[in-house]
């Protein structure tokens, strides 16, 4: 079974009458994200409990500062719009127990493909397994794309729409989960040069993972609420500020007799700005 990375990271804009959103070529945005981890497993732990599965139960914080670029790949016979998102640099920062280390990350020159609708709303995220894994870390901080594509619904005056935003990490035919925020937009004040709103909706996790050979129930819940900026002339995203959180349910099953069913915690404080 592969372990979940999660555990082994512990070891549109106003109206209609606005266009839409011109397509670069490419496009660069700088995403720092600050990660705090938090996991509690069962209460009568295994004695065979392994010294490496134990300190996944410890507190950890993670920070991850990247620069992707975005441009065109393809356009799909329904209209919709791919696009490679390559990641150029990528930092990461452990923080546990009051002290900071640099962790080699090696995220940098990898790339995924990203599919949405003429508007920009998420539909697909294609060669996740090219960013998962220890060392990547790209399935825990997929919040990266919704980052990247915020998606506002047409917004008029100051009313209050929905519009749910969603976006699948599939590793293998095994282990998936769909996620979805469930977020209530509305306008803020804006400036003659660029659009101002905020979010802030409920989060949902759910789908699969493989423990001990077996296709087991995985997900959990959150919540997520942030601040976009657009640029009035073309509706193109300027800056992004969030602050989202989840708790997951998951699975660690190193060796048969040794399996732990744990909730962690992860809360994501962060933003996004075009280079």
């Amino acid at each position: 079974m592969r372990t979940p990375t999660f555990l082994i990271l512990l070891a549109g804009c106003a109206r209609r009458d606005i266009p839409a959103p011109e397509i670069d070529p490419i496009e660069r945005f700088r995403i720092q994200i600050q990660a705090d981890f938090t996991t509690s497993g069962q209460e009568d732990l295994p004695e065979s409990l392994s010294e490496e599965a134990l300190a996944l139960l410890e507190p950890v914080g993670f920070d991850l500062d990247v620069v992707v670029s975005r441009q065109p790949s393809q356009i799909f016979r329904d209209g919709s719009l791919g696009h490679y998102v390559r990641f150029e640099t990528a930092e990461g920062t452990l923080r546990r127990d009051g002290v900071a280390s640099e962790v080699p990350i090696t995220l940098a020159g990898r790339t995924v493909e990203v599919r949405t609708f003429t508007d920009g709303e998420l539909l697909d995220v294609t060669l996740m397994e090219h960013i998962a894994g220890v060392g990547r870390y790209g399935d825990v901080f997929d919040l990266i794309f919704p980052v990247l594509t915020p998606t506002p619904p047409d917004l008029s005056g100051r009313q209050v729409i929905p519009r749910a935003m969603h976006w699948p990490v599939r590793l293998s035919e095994t282990e998936q989960l769909l996620n979805t925020l469930w977020a209530q937009w509305s306008m803020r004040e804006s400036t003659p040069s660029e659009w101002h709103l905020e979010y802030a909706g409920k989060w949902s996790i759910r789908g699969a993972q493989e423990a001990g050979g077996q296709k087991v129930p995985a997900g959990g819940s959150g919540k997520g609420s942030g601040e976009v900026w657009l640029r009035r002339s073309d509706s193109r995203l300027e800056r992004h500020t969030f602050q989202w959180q989840r708790e997951l349910t998951l699975i660690y099953a190193p060796r048969p007799d040794d399996v732990l069913r744990i909730k962690q915690q992860q809360v994501f404080t962060g933003q996004l700005e075009r280079l």
